[in-house]
């Protein structure tokens, strides 16, 4: 049995009579014998602060000898006046049986009495009180109180102990917040195997925090064996239960470890249960499978639906695939400089892909005007975290002496770590350096590796380079089968100087055998894409060529062509979306925050009464232009959500308009 300790009170009295704060400030300053001179008429004459004081004194033996029964008498006096403290201590000893009968019963009846009154040592103590009686409802809550330093000092070894009590019981709340002070070392030593214990004790009972952080373990291998199997499986019992961390993982799980197509349409779904319970992440991902047609048809103004909820929201990832959207003119109208306005909003918060991105834009000058030197400190923010176009667009910049000198040496050194993560243009890249020395020491048999590490990513340019060198033996045995190989792949991607190559591999007779036909039709091909070589070698062909075997090169190029067309897909339009973003016609409320996030930015946009007056068309149309994007005065919800996400990245130390 833990013993209930009295409470304190004068710092909870009122002064009342000027006697009674003399006696508070001789107590306060520890000369209880004139504290004592005062209370105690006091306490004869009724004063329920008093009565309630000196048996406080008398039960701690404080300026008076102890005397547990002399304190009950006194604060039983104040009690029956209804002086919540005292109500309080009085059934404090009654539980504790100090100066009365131990009596559960009157502890109660007192402890509630000061509870009706809202008193907070009234409610702890009642919890004690049944936790004490092997409560496990009261065991956790008095845990909880512990742990948070609520209405009782923060103990974190009182903490435990309570909630082991409920936990062991079965109190699933108490196992699951056990096994978090063991995940945390609160109060306990960390201990991932204790943590598991007690989480899978709270999951066992279907308590989907546990389930989930139990996914999280099995995911992790913290504390059990890494499983992703276990994983989905505790966050499916989490998830159908409702836990949004839940869904939002186990729609990952299906987007990472999945290969069916069912298995995106799970993700999709899980996604989309998370997202409408307003996580950020969720509402992210589930516009990326939107945007990317993986695992629902593609549908951009979905895509931007969910970008905007997560952009709302401050995910910086959000903030980046808006720009995406309006640099392509997907779901939105296309708008250079509302791209840039969204790339810098997240990249001025540290967003990798929103960098490259920005960085791109001032190296092409679309939405801002061309400045390399720009691109340069944006490819490098994005590049030294990691971003491989952005390392390799840094080296093309390096190579070429484009917003800094020309330096040969950097160029390798960025394009060598975007080609280690496996980008295959950075590959390219480093391949065409190491085969022409620029940087490095010509060395053929290196060329050959990366552009052989490019061309099986698929990339055409390295494919049809790798053909010569198998065509030439340039760091490869000569190989006129493996040559044509290579062309024929990067041909058939609609590579003209490929197309060009094979095609004279077939009139010679090459790595293949000798065929006019084939020739010619790759000859047309190469010429319509622009290959002048290819071009005159037609008009050769053409010349010794039947009229049947023109028509059967003109068949065959035909065909060439429906397959690369086939292979490249059909290019769709980028759609834009009618929706409330753009209504011309937007809400009172609407109109009403966009004036609060004017004021907010220190514009004038007149009353806050949500009426789009003059005022605030003009206040509108200068944020607008100084934050560099169509000064249009429009107000909309698109422009709502510009003022807040740029709020937001002030609030984080972002940029200021």
């Amino acid at each position: 049995m833990r013993r209930i300790v009295l409470v304190m009170l004068l710092a909870a009295l009122p002064a009342g009579a000027v006697d009674f704060a003399a006696g508070v400030e001789a107590y306060e300053q520890g000369d209880y014998p004139t504290a004592l001179r005062i209370f105690r008429p006091l306490a004869e004459e009724g004063n329920a602060d008093a009565q309630a004081q000196l048996g406080y004194m008398y039960a701690n033996g404080v300026g008076v000898p102890e005397d547990d029964s002399e304190a009950v008498s006194w604060i039983r006096k104040a009690a029956e006046q209804g002086h919540p403290k005292a109500q309080v201590n009085l059934g404090v000893m009654y539980a504790n049986g100090e100066g009365v009968a131990e009596d559960h019963g009157q502890a109660v009846f007192w402890l509630r009495k000061a509870a009706e009154q809202e008193d907070p040592d009234a409610l702890f103590a009642l919890a004690l009180l049944d936790a004490e009686q092997g409560d496990p409802d009261a065991q956790f809550l008095i845990g909880v109180m512990y742990a948070a330093g609520v209405g009782v000092p923060l103990d974190y070894d009182e903490a435990v102990f309570w909630i082991r009590e409920a936990a062991k019981q079965g109190h699933a709340e108490a196992q699951y917040s056990l096994g978090s002070m063991y995940d945390d070392g609160e109060g306990v030593a960390e201990d991932d195997d204790q943590a598991v214990f007690w989480y899978r004790k709270a999951a066992e009972q279907a308590y989907a925090d546990a389930q989930f952080i139990l996914g999280v373990k099995y995911a992790t291998g913290e504390g059990v064996a890494e499983d992703h199997g276990q994983a989905a499986s505790w966050y499916r019992k989490a998830a159908e239960q409702g836990h949004g961390g839940a869904q939002y993982n186990l729609g990952a799980w299906y987007a990472n470890h999945g290969g069916a197509p069912e298995d995106g349409r799970q993700a999709v779904f899980w996604y989309g249960k998370a997202a409408e319970q307003g996580l950020a992440s969720a509402q992210f991902n589930l516009g990326v499978m939107y945007d990317d047609g993986q695992g629902i048809p593609e549908d951009n103004c979905q895509a931007v639906f969910w970008f905007r909820k997560a952009a709302e929201q401050g995910h910086t990832g959000a903030w980046s695939r808006m720009g995406v959207m309006y640099g392509s003119g997907a779901g939105v109208p296309e708008d250079d400089r509302q791209a840039v306005f969204w790339y810098r909003t997240a990249a001025e918060q540290g967003n990798m892909y929103a960098q490259h991105n920005l960085g791109v834009m001032y190296s092409n000058g679309e939405g801002v005007a061309e400045d390399d030197r720009q691109a340069v400190l944006w490819y490098r923010k994005a590049a030294e975290q990691g971003h491989a176009k952005a390392q390799t667009n840094l080296g093309n910049m390096y190579a070429n002496g484009e917003g800094v000198p020309e330096d040969d040496g950097q160029a390798l050194v960025w394009h060598r770590t975007a080609a280690e993560q496996g980008l295959a243009a950075a590959q390219f890249n480093l391949a065409f350096m190491y085969a022409d020395g620029e940087g490095v020491a010509k060395n053929h048999r290196q060329a050959a590796f990366w552009f052989r590490q490019a061309a099986e990513q698929g990339f055409a340019n390295a494919q049809a380079h790798l053909g010569a060198m198998y065509a030439n033996g340039e760091g490869v045995a000569k190989d006129d089968r493996q040559a044509a190989s290579w062309h024929r792949q990067a041909a058939e991607q609609g590579f003209a100087d490929a197309q060009a190559l094979l095609g004279a591999m077939y009139a010679k007779g090459e790595g293949v055998a000798q065929d006019d036909v084939q020739a010619y039709a790759w000859f047309d091909l190469a010429t319509e894409n622009g290959n002048k070589e290819a071009q005159q070698q037609r008009t050769r062909m053409r010349q010794r060529m039947t009229s049947a075997q023109l028509a059967k090169a003109e068949e065959l190029r035909g065909q060439f062509a429906a397959a690369i067309a086939k292979g490249r897909g059909a290019l769709q339009p980028a759609s834009s979306c009618d929706d409330a973003a753009r209504s011309p016609d937007p809400s009172p409320d609407t109109v009403r925050q966009v004036q609060e996030c004017l004021a907010l930015f220190g514009y004038d946009p007149g009353p806050t009464d949500g009426l789009s007056s003059k005022r605030t068309t003009a206040a509108a149309r200068q944020f607008q232009q100084d934050a560099d994007v169509s000064p249009t005065g429009q107000i909309s919800e698109e422009l709502l959500l510009m003022l807040k996400v740029t709020a937001t990245a002030a609030e984080r130390g972002g940029f200021a308009r």
